[in-house]
């Protein structure tokens, strides 16, 4: 089942400069995901303003760091986060150990989700552990 599109134009626009504007437009369906980069020549001043229906904030651009700030936007995991991504990221491997409770019969499917810096995510397939006889 498709879920609920939400479309809509959107322009950002600098204070110090009213020339100065990034356009863009979104078509969301529920539960996906969407983001932007922005790009700026001065990474430590001015305010990032946002305006949405269902947010309505401002931030200081020199605010903004790699912990992100979150704005719940109603329902269903729907919110706006803003966070700064490094220059650049050396980081190519992860690795981690996981104790994992088995169901005492059949199987137990676990999945492996990966988020990366910027947001986005990837999910394995299901991987079914079972106990031995």
């Amino acid at each position: 089942m498709m879920g609920k599109k939400s479309c809509g134009s959107r322009v950002l626009r600098s204070r110090s400069s009213p020339k100065s504007e990034l356009g863009f437009a979104a078509c969301l369906e529920a539960g996906n995901f969407a983001g932007a980069d922005i790009l700026l020549s001065d990474a430590t001043s001015g305010t990032l303003d946002i305006d949405t229906p269902h947010v309505k904030t401002s931030l200081p651009i020199d605010s903004i760091g790699f912990d992100d700030f979150v704005f719940e936007a109603g329902g269903l995991g729907r919110r706006v986060r803003v966070f700064r991504l490094p220059d650049a990221n050396p980081y190519r491997h992860f690795e981690f150990e996981r104790e994992i409770d088995v169901a005492p019969s059949g199987d137990s499917p676990i999945y492996v989700r990966i988020t990366l810096e910027n947001g986005h995510q990837a999910w394995s397939s299901p991987i079914y552990l079972f106990r031995e006889p």
